[in-house]
């Protein structure tokens, strides 16, 4: 509508209620999660209480033993993203199962600590730097055990190891700390219960290790002083498997012991969300997680089921059919600190609480309105500027802090039917020496793509 005056502006911000989510400004469309199987070249042998990694410095995942009717493994592969490829190294730790294996933050490789052979606990560590395995010899170390929880904490720069079971069966409930050279003990004001197998991820977002124990079960994070307890399990999960997922930004838990289903779980930092409706790989326990960047997904590998005595072999990803996306649209026009940047602080997934739009670079103090719409408009407004939002619209007001920044959160809800739907997205911020008459300043738009 050429000629449209500025007061629209003026408007959107007089009509901004106060927040909501995106639910109201999205159109139904489908798609969903999936776990998806892989169908390698070459497979390790079937296997239960194995232990694999993402390498994050070589962008490959690494396998290192674990238990088959046959006895104990000793062998390392190495998948990357499409095949996996056995390495044959020299020197390698014992044959063994129930050991722990982590990423140490910004070297090539893994850290492997503990595990058992059914006659021997072992507390032995070891590195593998992509081409040897290397027994290491600190001054200090945790006691042997097996079914050890370990993470890398790239934050803080060491691995995070917590619990397992001594050689006389004990259940332990102590923290260690690696940093590259030597162990650490430490002793926080609070503890998790005595566990083994605890299932650990690192998430990133937040910064924090995430550790799933039972008995309880619970979760718990440690943010690098302390244990902090958050919520019980979900409802019939009492052992998974744990790894966080860098794209959507949430560990996933799965669990192949649950009756009647095998089921996924993610962990957002506030609450679970469950998808047991989805197909899923046959149920199983003492199977491994690990991130798969090139595949953009959570790999599960392997694992067994008690009562039918099967043992697998199969790598799955649990991956989304749609992805969020961000792509940016139109130009914004100047107000006195120039023309307003709007962002979009992560990618829009159904569920996610956290999603919020954030304006910068904008007038200090400033009456401020976040407009969402499920149509995109094109009206020139005076001043150069361009309404990039088709009303009705959805409001998301506040006010810019003193450096011009205004963050709105924007809570997506966890719907199936919002799949692949698209929010068009601008910010106005009121400026008496706006381009737009005076009125406001104006951001480019964003076009948001809902995605699983």
């Amino acid at each position: 509508m050429p000629g449209r005056s500025c007061s629209v502006a003026g408007r959107a911000l007089a009509r901004a209620a106060l927040g909501c989510g995106l639910a109201a400004c999205l159109a139904p469309a489908s798609a969903q999660m999936a776990w998806q199987r892989a169908n390698p070249a070459h497979t390790p042998p079937g296997r239960w209480n194995h232990a694999i990694v993402r390498d994050a410095a070589r962008d490959l995942i690494v396998l290192f033993g674990g238990q088959s009717w046959s006895g104990r493994l000793a062998d390392t592969w190495e998948w990357d993203g499409t095949d996996w490829l056995q390495r044959s190294p020299a020197v390698s730790p014992s044959p063994r199962s129930g050991h722990a294996l982590a990423w140490f933050p910004g070297t090539p490789g893994a850290l492997l600590f503990g595990g058992a052979d059914g006659t021997t606990v072992f507390g032995d560590t070891w590195s593998w730097d992509g081409a040897r395995w290397q027994q290491l010899q600190p001054a200090r170390a945790p006691a042997p055990r097996e079914g050890m929880g370990m993470v890398a904490d790239p934050v803080r720069g060491v691995v995070v190891a917590f619990g397992g079971r001594d050689a006389i069966g004990g259940l332990l409930r102590d923290t260690w700390l690696w940093n590259g050279s030597d162990w650490r003990l430490v002793v926080p004001a609070t503890l998790p219960p005595a566990t083994w197998y605890p299932a650990m991820a690192f998430d990133e977002r937040r910064g924090v290790a995430v550790m799933f124990s039972s008995p309880g079960p619970d979760v718990w994070e440690w943010n690098g002083l302390d244990w902090r307890a958050r919520v019980a399990t979900p409802p019939s999960l009492a052992t998974g498997s744990f790894a966080y997922d860098r794209l959507r930004e949430r560990c996933i838990m799965w669990s192949g012991v649950t009756y009647p289903l095998a089921i996924t779980w993610e962990w957002d930092g506030d609450r679970w969300i469950g998808w047991s409706a989805l197909p899923q790989p046959t149920r199983r326990d003492s199977q491994a997680l690990a991130w798969d960047e090139r595949r953009g997904g959570i790999m599960l590998f392997a694992g067994w089921h008690f009562h039918s005595a099967s043992v697998f072999d199969d790598t799955w990803h649990w991956v989304p059919t749609t992805r969020g996306a961000v792509a940016r649209r139109g130009t914004g026009c100047a107000g006195s600190a120039g023309i307003p940047a709007l962002d979009a602080v992560g990618a829009p997934i159904l569920g996610d609480l956290h999603f919020t739009l954030a304006i910068s670079g904008a007038r200090p103090s400033a009456n401020t309105v976040v407009l969402l719409s499920a149509q995109a408009a094109s009206d020139p407004l005076p001043g150069g500027c361009t309404l990039l939002v088709a009303p009705p619209w959805i409001a998301l007001p506040g006010t810019t802090d003193p450096t011009g920044h205004f963050a709105a959160r924007a809570p997506v809800p966890i719907d199936v039917a919002l799949r692949r739907a698209t929010v068009e997205v601008q910010g106005i911020v009121e400026d008496p020496a706006g381009a737009c008459l005076g009125v406001a300043a104006m951001t480019a738009g964003l076009t948001l793509t809902i995605g699983d």
